[in-house]
């Protein structure tokens, strides 16, 4: 299959998240390489324990594996104030 395009999940938890992900890091490498996929981004939230399995597994299959952690952010809004409100620029 030669003419399959490049393509990378760039999104993708392992069960190190706890109760999002399901699957074991290796099984993900795996099931990447079975679709063909040229790389796989691992983004388990607040913990990196995963990497390592995903990415002996990843090597194994010829397919490269991207760690990030991701941290739940939250965004505050806050008043302007009254010295500020009414300024147009």
């Amino acid at each position: 299959m030669d003419d399959v395009p490049p393509f990378a999940e760039l999104h993708c938890r392992s069960n190190f998240t706890f109760l999002v992900g399901a699957s074991q890091p290796e099984e993900l490498a795996k099931r990447a390489a079975a679709k063909l996929y040229t790389a796989l981004a691992l983004t388990d939230e607040c913990s990196v324990a995963g990497v390592v399995r995903s990415h002996l597994e990843a090597r194994e299959c010829g397919i490269l594996v991207q760690a990030n952690r991701v941290q739940n952010k939250q965004i505050e809004f806050k008043k302007l104030p009254s010295t500020l409100q009414g300024i147009e620029k």
